[in-house]
């Protein structure tokens, strides 16, 4: 991420200074979320939160107040949100911690419901959370492996789900952890219920039914816009298919699974490619997920929705042939029964392809394009579930917190290792 300006950093504290938001909290936590804001606009000093992954109680008690901070949305210069969500994903990621608010309790479910048509590892529920419909994702873990831990390795992945709020990125509710014989080796991960499914499913049913009220351009047009807010975040969501978005009662589109999504700059950990046809030909290459390679997913999606679920090259099921298909500049071709309107699209989802990354149109653009073509949207405003029905208890000691980040500023930064 950029670095913030010192103009910009003065202005931060004022607007905190002056918010209401913060009137309520104790004079310790508004002089810790001044100082916070002078730090993470120093790309070096930033580096500094790495160093507490030598000690797990300052590591936790920082990741705490840093959820809190981006929780209570204090900070009102989206480039300081961003700066502390990178701080919060870096400090998750080297010392292996989670917001312990995020651990969620009173989660109804009934466990006996019989799953067959999904893994021995990860099954689906319908529960409730503070009287909301929930869906729980049950991922079971091996018996040796304690759960706090899998929670701890996957606690970035949750992180970003969770501080990423927009009317089509479906919202993250938290984690549960079920007590019980026959669950006590699951970790769940909560989310609002979505009785449509997924968009494979939705097109499906729709399909079978005879019916045309699949309205296309708009499914589009609300893929393209969580997408642009993402990368306006620069978060890289690295899983875009149909299958990773999920259909609202009001039937609009919502982006899940950012089981592979990252801060650029902050995480750049390994990633395993497990759906291919979906892949960006460098990232097939070996390279990492970036904005460019989300792109070429998105136009993959397109191609699903506008052929009611086709896979997207689906003449290839093997990679090798693929990426040989791929290198010969190969894309799919023009579905039959497009609309002039669906045709004007189509030239700018070919570019999606394009085997240069940077030559692909980036959100903004799709944006643009999908919006001149979409109808007029009279679907019913999200009514249906409350984002943020977490509740945040932690105590979070302030004081040792002040005396943290005060030490951070005045240090000299840490080594960067030749990486910035």
């Amino acid at each position: 991420m950029g670095q913030t300006n010192s103009k910009e950093s003065k202005r931060d504290l004022s607007v905190i200074s002056s918010t209401p938001k913060s009137e309520g909290m104790p004079q310790n936590y508004q002089d810790s979320i001044c100082l916070l804001s002078e730090i993470v606009a120093d790309r070096s000093k930033r580096r500094s939160f790495a160093t507490l992954k030598d000690d797990q109680q300052k590591a936790q008690l920082m990741a705490d107040f840093l959820h809190r901070v981006l929780e209570r949305d204090d900070y009102k210069q989206p480039a300081t949100r961003k700066d502390v969500l990178t701080v919060l994903v870096i400090l998750a990621r080297m010392a292996l911690v989670f917001p312990e608010s995020l651990k969620l309790g009173d989660v109804d479910c009934n466990f006996e419901q019989d799953r067959p048509n999904e893994t021995t590892f990860v099954k689906i529920y319908h529960g409730t959370y503070q009287k909301q419909d929930v869906c729980i994702k049950a991922i079971r873990v091996g018996v040796t492996q304690p759960r706090e831990e899998l929670l701890k390795v996957h606690a970035k992945e949750a992180i970003i789900s969770v501080h990423v709020y927009h009317p089509n990125i479906l919202p993250f509710h938290g984690v549960y952890l079920p007590e019980g014989s026959e669950v006590s080796h699951n970790v769940c991960i909560v989310s609002p219920w979505m009785k449509n499914g997924d968009l494979v499913s939705f097109l499906k049913k729709s399909s079978e039914k005879g019916s045309n009220d699949v309205n296309r351009p708009l499914l589009m047009l609300d893929i393209i816009s969580g997408l642009k807010y993402l990368h306006g975040m620069d978060v890289i969501h690295g899983d875009l298919q149909a299958k990773n978005v999920l259909v609202s009662r009001q039937g609009r589109a919502l982006l899940t699974d950012f089981g592979a999504s990252r801060v650029s700059n902050a995480s750049r950990t390994g990633s395993s490619i497990s759906k291919p046809n979906w892949t960006a030909l460098e990232v097939l290459n070996g390279c990492q997920p970036t904005k460019q390679s989300d792109i070429w997913s998105f136009a993959c999606t397109y191609y699903e929705l506008i052929t009611r679920g086709t896979m997207p090259f689906y003449e290839y099921t093997d990679i090798a042939p693929l990426k040989d298909a791929l290198n010969k500049g190969t894309k799919p071709e023009q579905p039959d029964g497009m609309t002039d309107d669906d045709r004007a699209v189509w030239k700018q989802i070919e570019c999606c392809w394009h085997k240069e990354p940077d030559k692909r149109p980036n959100a903004t653009k799709l944006y643009s394009a999908l919006a001149k073509v979409a109808p007029h949207d009279t679907r019913e405003e999200r009514k249906d579930w409350d984002s943020r029905i977490r509740t945040d208890e932690t105590d979070i000691d302030y004081d040792a917190v002040h005396e943290i980040l005060q030490k951070f500023k005045s240090a000299t930064p840490p080594e960067a290792n030749g990486r910035k």
